[in-house]
């Protein structure tokens, strides 16, 4: 009966290690980033169906046969599951699991940028050859209770696996990570580090949390038996785990001033990992050391990596590579000589737990950069920069995201200019609620301009003016209510998104959320700008003539502007003449208007110098002109700067911000003033835009415009 709950005991256990599957599937997928995350979901299952394969063909003949001079096994090729020896197929299924758990290491570290098929190819290799050759030196004959690999024979203690299993996994995957290289934008042109956030830290806990629970069975499952050695595992397992999660917290609150989350899992990880190989042989209390000296040599490693621009994804390489070493050191330092039955003295364990080390990281670090870089020569294990840009959830399984193809959308449509273009709506998600309102602008704008040229057919044809107005009121109304409030919908919902309203989202989601953010922006500003042009050119624009002091107004728009000039390192001055009137009668709102439009416009097109205002008057007027040091303007372009959507020649709106209807609306503010507007440029040297206007407006504005 006590054999049947061995026996019992070491299936359950088994499950357990495959809840850790599930584990560093769900952690991995949290830490990496979205547009991956179905690419890391699906190399976590995969290599575990590719590695249980293998290592029933031939890796668990080569680790757990019978030895040929401690090497490797030669018996027990495709075992089958004998009734009759229900503790060998016990035994069986739970170094299955192993294998697979060594193996699904390697896909947290070489995560976001290793092809699907490369990656099999390393799940192949590791689990066929590297870990069952490396386990049958230091675990052949622990199901017979026999040290019969040449490792193990000389006294090396690993219980559970801290090298076989985690080491193992941890130099397989630094290789890999030498050889692809890190990922795009992981560090920057000076090699300072760049943090890509994870898409979801939530599901990253959970992850974590599957892991601690299945590494009851991985530690205590290793006694082969339900015994006392299981139940200190079992203990230690979790003093070790607690205490690398508390010492993560401490280095978060240390170093970072807050509570880290990759600090504080990945330092409970590495507890677990420390404990991995001494869970049988140390106290509670040790087992606390342990834990929390695993998390401190899991930072030093993570630091190195960075020091040493090698990119780890999740940060597999310090959690089981280096947390790996020193547990399977600590069993020299911690571990009790008479549990540990090697007859060995406490200097001669640490040595020969050394050479455990050392051998460990020959063969596995050594076999992996032959094997791969040879491979890596045939066929490049790494993706084209264009597919990791996109996302291996694409480029790998053509599996989009409905946020994907919400900015693929919108790129065709900035592309083509075609606004018939519609986003795809994924109905009761963020993201969709999203698109809708998008398409809601689109379609607006489309109804918007297929009226504003049929309003335009009706102005030529009638020549009315009354009914040029009332059209031209109609669309101003219909734009306003039409396309201001799903547009306001539009830029809301981005800035929500930002603020991270909705939860974290990764760098990528944000640059394209920002951009869906300023477009928006900038369409507001060109429908405002259309509305103030129709306004002026209906007569329908307000003004309010009164006394205005013009020496203390022009203060205020250096002031004002001077943060713009400022930006872009120029100088900005204005300058009045002699004999300028301290008083004139003008709209001084739309004088300003006039100014910060001619300003504004004339530091966006200067890229050194300054900008300079001068005022100057007559008997009869006065003079608002701006200078610039700017690119210059064409003669051609001269005649055509005051139209609607003109810009310099040879100068896109997208290199230079803006919606073209400025200099419009200045020239129609200042003829409503009474003035008029003329422009002098050299191309290279400048431009000096010259408003004239009278001194006393009041009477044009109440002619025209009240």
């Amino acid at each position: 009966m006590a054999n049947q709950i061995d026996i019992f005991w070491v299936v359950l256990a088994a499950m357990l290690v495959f809840v850790m599957q599930i584990g560093f599937l769900l952690l991995e997928t949290g830490f990496t980033r979205s547009k991956n995350n179905i690419n890391v979901a699906m190399k976590n299952i995969a290599d575990f169906a590719v590695t249980t394969l293998l290592f029933w063909l031939f890796g668990y003949a080569l680790m757990f046969g019978v030895t040929t001079s401690g090497l490797f096994g030669i018996t027990e090729f495709m075992p089958e599951l004998d009734v009759n020896r229900l503790d060998q197929a016990a035994f069986f299924i739970f170094q299955v699991m192993f294998c697979g758990t060594a193996v699904t290491i390697v896909a947290g570290a070489v995560a976001e940028r290793v092809r699907f098929a490369g990656y099999m190819l390393i799940s192949a290799i590791a689990a066929g050859i590297i870990y069952p050759i490396f386990g049958h030196w230091a675990w052949n004959g622990i199901n017979l209770g026999m040290a019969t690999g040449w490792l193990s024979s000389m006294g090396f203690v690993d219980f559970a696996g801290s090298s076989v299993v985690h080491s193992v996994g941890g130099w397989i995957s630094l290789a890999i990570v030498l050889i692809v290289g890190p990922r795009i934008g992981r560090f920057d042109a000076q090699g300072k580090p760049q943090h890509i956030p994870a898409s979801n830290l939530a599901l990253a806990t959970t992850g974590a949390m599957l892991l601690w629970f299945g590494w009851f069975g991985f530690n205590g499952g290793s006694s082969l038996a339900f015994n006392a050695v299981a139940l200190r595992a079992f203990g230690n397992t979790v003093m070790a785990g607690s205490a690398g999660l508390v010492m993560g917290m401490f280095l978060g609150q240390l170093i970072y001033k807050r509570t880290n989350v990759d600090l504080l899992l990945n330092g409970t990880l590495a507890g677990l990992v420390g404990i991995t190989a001494n869970a049988h042989a140390v106290t509670l209390g040790q087992s606390v050391i342990i834990g929390a000296l695993a998390a401190v040599v899991m930072y030093g490693g993570q630091m190195l990596l960075e020091r040493l621009r090698i990119d780890d994804a999740v940060g597999a390489i310090p959690v089981h590579l280096c947390a790996g070493i020193w547990g399977t050191l600590a069993v020299g330092i911690f571990g009790d000589l008479q549990l540990l039955n090697t007859g060995l003295s406490r200097i001669d364990q640490i040595g020969v737990q050394i050479l455990g080390i050392i051998v460990c990281a020959a063969w596995v670090f050594g076999t992996t950069m032959v094997i791969i870089l040879v491979v890596n020569r045939i066929t490049p294990l790494r993706v084209s920069p264009e597919d990791e840009r996109v996302g291996l959830n694409v480029s790998e399984h053509n599996e989009r995201t409905d946020l994907l193809d919400l900015i693929d959308a919108m790129q065709r449509q900035a592309e083509t200019g075609d606004l018939s273009i519609r986003v795809p709506v994924e109905p009761f998600t963020e993201v969709g609620m999203f698109a809708q309102e998008y398409n809601h602008v689109m379609n607006n704008l489309e109804a918007s301009q297929a009226e504003a040229e049929r309003l335009r057919e009706q102005e030529l044809e009638a020549r009315v003016a009354v009914e040029n107005a009332r059209l031209k009121s109609e669309f101003t109304s219909m734009i306003t209510h039409e396309l201001r409030t799903p547009l306001n919908s539009v830029v809301g919902y981005s800035g929500m998104m930002l603020m991270g309203v909705r939860g974290t989202i990764d760098e990528d989601a944000r640059t394209m959320i920002q951009s869906v953010e300023d477009s928006g922006k900038h369409l507001l500003g060109l429908i405002n700008d259309i509305l103030d042009l129709d306004k002026l050119e209906a007569g329908q624009f307000t003004m309010h003539p009164a006394p205005v002091e013009m020496r203390r107004l022009v203060p205020e728009w250096m002031e004002t502007m001077r943060v713009l000039a400022d930006q872009k390192g120029l100088w900005l001055d204005a300058h009045f003449d002699a004999h300028f009137p301290t008083v004139m009668t003008t709209d001084s709102e739309r004088i300003t208007q006039i100014a910060f439009n001619l300003i504004a416009n004339a530091i966006k097109f200067t890229d050194k110098g300054g900008v300079y205002m001068r005022l100057q008057t007559d008997a009869t007027t006065w003079t608002l002109a701006v200078q610039d040091t700017g690119i210059g303007i064409s003669a051609a372009n001269q005649a055509l700067i005051f139209d609607r959507f003109q810009q310099v020649e040879g100068f896109s709106q997208r290199q230079y911000k803006g919606t073209g209807l400025g200099l419009a609306i200045v020239k129609l503010l200042v003829e409503a003033l009474g003035g008029q507007i003329s422009v002098h440029s050299i191309i290279g040297e400048g431009s000096t835009f010259t408003a004239i206007f009278p001194l006393d407006s009041s009477a044009h504005l109440g002619r025209s415009h009240e």
